[in-house]
């Protein structure tokens, strides 16, 4: 299975009144759905091109284009626009690709906008983005992203759906947590 359908099998199972952020929208692949499935949805990337492609596929989807909806450039850092524990889930599809910061702060900022007891899907891509030397490194093991999730307070959590997760054929590292209370 893809990680769009997992994403989306999983937050079909969830209310959909949950406020969702998905950090790097691409190109409204996870926005739009999620829309349509009527959840608020805020989206943001570090890529204008993507926020752009975003607000075009969710432009005929909503009646107020302003109704708790919101896509924005930049990403991480127009997080310290949200108060804290404001998202139900966080879905970030490559958060080291659209989160234009460091590790740290990556994960600091999905934990913070996440309400306690909420959950984020975050995925990694391991070979998107090369680190300069003096730069902390992106998690590029299963373990190494569960044990970073950890260290922010995000625990392992078991998948929502019967499959146990998005193939992982393509080398990307996906983990679902919840945010410790």
């Amino acid at each position: 299975m893809s990680y769009r359908d997992y994403v989306l099998r999983t937050l079909a199972s969830v209310p959909v009144d949950r406020y969702v952020l998905v950090l790097g929208c691409t190109d409204g692949r996870y926005t739009a759905p999620l829309l349509r499935l009527g959840f608020p949805v805020h989206a943001c990337s570090a890529d204008a091109e993507a926020v752009h492609a975003t607000r075009s596929a969710i432009a005929n989807l909503m009646e107020d284009p302003s109704e708790a909806t919101e896509c924005v450039q930049p990403c991480v850092p127009a997080l310290d626009d949200y108060p804290d524990s404001v998202f139900d889930w966080v879905v970030a599809p490559h958060l080291n690709t659209y989160a234009d910061t460091t590790p740290d702060i990556a994960f600091d900022a999905v934990q913070r906008v996440l309400k306690p007891g909420g959950w984020a899907v975050l995925g990694l891509d391991p070979s998107a983005v090369p680190v300069p030397d003096d730069e902390p490194r992106w998690p590029t093991t299963q373990e190494a992203l569960i044990a970073w999730g950890q260290r922010h307070h995000l625990a392992e959590a078991a998948s929502r759906t019967e499959e146990s997760g998005p193939d992982a054929s393509n080398g990307h590292l996906h983990q679902l947590f919840r945010r410790e209370r």
